[in-house]
């Protein structure tokens, strides 16, 4: 247990320190925001406001970072509620991971102020001729629409579907196509070639 909690917050702890390089470099925009992966584990054990206070070392407000959850991992394990809302009130973001089809999942788009939903990989219609499958997509971005929650559709590897994307004004998405994971001088140069810098 100790070592997936102590890697939890290193990596919080890195994502800080590299968000305060990047700030200072002029890379990216006060804007910006860093997601960090997290085990419901850690955040049932570790108080939000030590998580605070972590990001606060760096000169960082927690409002800049974005926790995400997997929704298979909120469902399977006990996860603490109370905890998931004093991180609201800190001032960080909620990202539901994985988001799919199961009633877990509308039941947790209920129970949790989550500020983004990542609709999982398997949503993705793979072509037009995938009517089904664009239906099921369709509707799902409506609901997490409605629930005024920033879409966010994960495992983009072609163009067809970054095209499929864009006609559909999704917030947001992320995959091969755009970039494979890339260290941090290669993250800053991706970023600084964006920008035209």
């Amino acid at each position: 247990h100790h070592t997936i909690i102590n890697l939890d917050l290193k990596m919080l702890t890195s994502a800080a320190s590299f968000l305060k390089d990047l700030l200072a470099g002029g890379v990216v925009s006060d804007q910006f925001k860093f997601s960090v992966n997290f085990s419901p584990l850690t955040l049932n054990i570790i108080k939000p406001n030590k998580l605070a206070e972590i990001v606060k070392k760096f000169s960082l407000l927690p409002n800049r970072f974005i926790i995400e959850l997997t929704e298979r991992s909120i469902s399977d394990k006990a996860i603490n509620f109370q905890h998931l809302k004093a991180l609201k009130a800190e001032g960080f973001h909620l990202s539901m991971d994985d988001f799919s089809v199961g009633h877990s999942s509308l039941e947790l788009l209920n129970k949790i102020n989550f500020s983004e939903v990542k609709l999982d990989i398997s949503l993705l219609p793979k072509g037009r001729e995938e009517k089904d499958e664009i239906a099921i997509f369709d509707n799902l971005a409506k609901i997490v629409a409605t629930k005024n929650k920033k879409a966010v559709a994960e495992g983009v590897e072609t163009k067809i579907q970054a095209d499929f994307l864009d006609e559909r004004n999704l917030d947001a998405y992320q995959g091969y196509y755009f970039s494979k994971p890339l260290s941090k001088i290669d993250f800053i140069l991706y970023l600084k070639n964006k920008n035209g810098n």
